[in-house]
């Protein structure tokens, strides 16, 4: 009984590895600059079209544009909260994909210890593909996340064109009541 437990439990460790083997990783080393950048990649959990950052330390930042550099076309920078100045909460969109990578932009110097988490979303869907947990000390150290925002929750509706929407439908409210 012994032997079958560890027997499956082998098994199942194999089949486990390749699983998270291609899952948001770092690629190579960090990109010097007033400012530094790191490669990133993004692929084994099917079809995704939005991934977004969010700066967890206190204090930190990343820098605009946080998302570039992408190798697949028609990807791009969508959102930056704080007008894109120390943006701490970033997404990019593209078409669907199941592979993609890119660069994040971070504030600072490369030395600052700080963490940021990750997702990825299903495309089409307001549904999580991925969340990642991703730690700088000098090196990274990326794991399962707990980050679990909706897309309304990375790419928020400007508060200005919210607005504009009310009034005009207020406006056409009171068109309809003098007709």
């Amino acid at each position: 009984m012994i032997k079958r437990i560890i027997f499956i439990a082998v098994m199942c460790a194999f089949v486990a590895a390749p699983a998270f083997a291609d899952l948001f990783t770092a690629i190579g080393g960090p990109g010097e600059g007033e400012s530094w950048s790191q490669a990133f990649n993004e692929s084994g959990v099917g079809n995704f079209d939005l991934v977004a950052v969010n700066m967890v330390t206190a204090g930190d930042s990343f820098e605009n544009p946080t998302h570039s550099g992408f190798d697949v076309g028609g990807w791009s920078l969508l959102y930056e909260n704080n007008g894109g100045i120390n943006p701490t909460l970033a997404s990019a969109s593209g078409p669907s994909v199941t592979s993609l990578t890119w660069n994040i932009k971070f504030a600072g110097d490369k030395n600052n210890q700080f963490a940021f988490d990750f997702v990825a979303f299903k495309s089409g869907k307001d549904e999580i593909a991925e969340s990642a947990h991703a730690v700088w000390n000098n090196g990274w150290n990326i794991t399962l996340g707990t980050w679990n925002p909706t897309r309304a929750d990375v790419v928020p509706v400007p508060a200005a064109v919210l607005l504009g929407m009310l009034g005009l439908g207020a406006a056409g409210l009171k068109l309809r009541k003098l007709a």
